[in-house]
């Protein structure tokens, strides 16, 4: 029998209202559930029958509930709280592999560290940026590109509110409206959204499964005579493609050659174990990353680091800037940082990417047999393969949101890290390999 614990402040009438609401949206009373009798929930509850009769009159106008003379009271399916709930179990039972999103792990370390900070730096945390929070902030940025393998320490740190932001903010500077930059054919879609806003023409290289190729780098050089180029060496965004030593080689050699300025995105770099491109490619190119795909997405801690004018200015002015990251965020990076917390979990959940790797081998035998976050695709061409997969239950990401065509070609991107579970993930994966859905066939360069 359904006895709710009634709220206290309000009168039990609102209470009972309240009560029925809650246990409709959350599923304790499922559609069609008939409910006590009023007399016997009036006792069961310490009330007055007539305060049951009032919440079950204002509940039935609100359409959560219908009495039918001789069956009872009974909870309406149509009434939004049902509608709600069932929602929540289609959103539940549904696969997300759309999004890249760290692996679960502990969150206490998060809770514990921003009681700390609460605690001990409130007045900070909340206030205008001190110099000394900027300072520690980006001495703890320095600790994680090392950590990253980042061989010189980089002149130059912006802190920035993620990594799109700092992104931004540096090709407002470097570029005009008009001119180009060279990025992979298939990039991440903060890229395009950033060349939008300020008007810039991005101009996508052919790449094969280690990424960017080297004569076609410099062909579309000569063609537009493009200096900078953005591009993620370590797990490319959206085709997971991680440049082997020879290919490194290779395009450090042609950057150099040509004179270009790389900007390279580090974002997935922690979960290679590979050092940024940059240390190979001399001064003075830039590296942008944040901890958003390290460790949460919701701790809007970006960094711009190099020896580049564009970072020494970003670096003095960004604290004026929308751009910023909040105290907060900054103070709770800094410490996850200095104490080795943010290297520690960023580990983790690099090896919680390996130990699904087998899964998805015995799902895709051709994949690569280097783990990695996501997946690259072909699929049947048509273009609906992404409306298919929905009403399979499976969200993936289609290419056509990374492309730098309109079509952007029959290809899909699948994260393995938003998934709750090894069978999931199994799940999701047989599902759109039954839906033709297959690895890519392509040269590439030797590692």
């Amino acid at each position: 029998m359904w006895v709710p614990r009634l709220e206290e402040g309000i009168s039990r009438t609102v209470a009972i209202v309240r009560a029925l609401r809650m246990a409709i949206e959350t599923g304790e009373l499922p559609a069609n559930t008939r409910l006590p009798a009023q007399r016997e929930l009036a006792h069961r509850l310490g009330v007055n029958l007539s305060t049951v009769t009032r919440a079950f009159e204002q509940a039935t106008q609100e359409g959560l509930i219908s009495g039918e003379i001789g069956r009872g009271t009974f909870v309406m399916p149509q009434s939004r709280a049902a509608s709600l709930f069932a929602e929540t179990i289609a959103m539940a039972a549904r696969i997300d592999m759309a999004r890249i999103t760290p692996p679960r792990i502990d969150d206490a370390v998060i809770t514990e560290t921003l009681r700390t900070i609460l605690a001990e730096r409130a007045d900070e945390a909340f206030a205008y940026p001190s110099l000394l929070q900027l300072h520690r902030g980006c001495d703890a940025v320095r600790d994680w590109t090392r950590w990253r393998g980042l061989t010189r320490e980089p002149a130059h740190v912006a802190i920035t509110a993620g990594a799109q932001a700092g992104l931004q903010a540096l090709l407002s500077m470097l570029l005009r409206a008009g001119q180009s930059i060279l990025v992979e054919e298939h990039t991440f879609p903060g890229l395009r959204t950033t060349a939008d806003l300020i008007g810039i023409k991005p101009v996508g290289i052919t790449c094969d499964a280690q990424g960017l190729i080297p004569e076609e780098l410099e062909q579309a050089h000569k063609r537009t005579g493009a200096t900078i180029l953005f591009a993620t060496p370590n797990l490319q965004n959206p085709t997971g493609a991680i440049m082997g030593p020879a290919r490194r080689k290779a395009i450090a050699a042609t950057i150099a050659r040509l004179g270009l300025l790389l900007i390279e995105d580090d974002a997935y770099g922690s979960y290679t174990g590979l050092a940024p491109l940059v240390s190979e490619c001399g001064r003075p190119h830039i590296l942008v990353s944040s901890l958003s795909k390290a460790f949460a997405p919701g701790l809007r801690f970006g960094f711009v680091v190099g020896d580049h004018p564009a970072v020494a200015r970003l670096e003095k002015e960004v604290s004026m800037s929308s751009w910023f990251a909040a105290p907060i965020m900054i103070e709770t990076a800094t410490k996850l940082i200095a104490n080795g917390v943010a290297m520690n979990h960023a580990g983790q959940q690099r090896r919680i990417v390996d130990e699904r790797w087998p899964v998805v081998k015995r799902i895709f035998p051709d994949a690569p047999d280097t783990p990695r976050t996501h997946l690259w695709l072909t699929t049947p061409p048509g273009g609906n393969f992404a409306r298919l997969a929905e009403k399979q239950g499976v969200d993936i990401a289609p290419a056509s949101a990374f492309s730098m065509t309109r079509q952007g070609g029959d290809f899909i991107r699948c994260s393995m890290t938003s998934v709750r579970d090894d069978a999931e993930l199994a799940l999701g994966l047989a599902k759109i390999r039954d839906l033709g859905a297959h690895l890519p066939q392509r040269k590439t360069m030797a590692a």
